[in-house]
């Protein structure tokens, strides 16, 4: 919901060398496609002190848990330098429909609060639901089937059955 944020939270995490590596990654990369060469690409997740875009404890084995037979675990680095602007939360208060915001009360990966705040902003619109699960615990098992049978609660109730 707010890259700024994130880069934020890793900040205070201590990941300042995950960001330097990424910024001289997606710079190389920059260059790379500003003189019209192939791409540099880094690992999108991997074990925390790696290159990889996404450090955090847990995220590499639950990409890999959930990744198909044609899944490769990299990103353009690029993809890096945009983090910061990308900020939905930012156009939260805009929302004229209803929105479900569903967040980890212990998320390791993105800040809970900027989901919190973009459903704040969204105010009527908005249902929020909290779970206490970190980022990837929602992709099997039994909060899998708590986060999907809410996901259908909600679209049932506003399309209409």
């Amino acid at each position: 919901m707010d890259g700024f944020v994130t880069l934020l939270h890793l900040m205070r995490q201590g990941e300042i060398g995950l960001l330097l590596r990424a910024t001289v990654n997606g710079c190389r990369d920059l260059a790379r496609a500003l003189t019209k060469r192939e791409p540099h690409y880094v690992p999108l997740v991997g074990p925390p002190g790696s290159s990889a875009l996404i450090t955090a404890p847990g995220a590499e084995e639950g990409y890999t848990a959930l990744a198909g037979p044609t899944w490769r675990n990299q990103a353009c680095a690029r993809t890096s330098l945009a983090v910061g602007l990308n900020r939905p939360t930012s156009y939260a208060s805009r929302v004229s429909c209803p929105i479900l915001v569903q967040v980890g009360t212990n998320d390791h990966v993105v800040p809970p609060g900027a989901a919190r705040r973009a459903a704040k902003k969204a105010g009527r619109w908005a249902q929020l639901l909290e779970y206490p699960v970190d980022h990837f615990d929602v992709y099997e098992g039994p909060w899998h089937e708590r986060v999907l049978s809410d996901q259908v609660e909600f679209l049932s109730r506003v399309l209409g059955d």
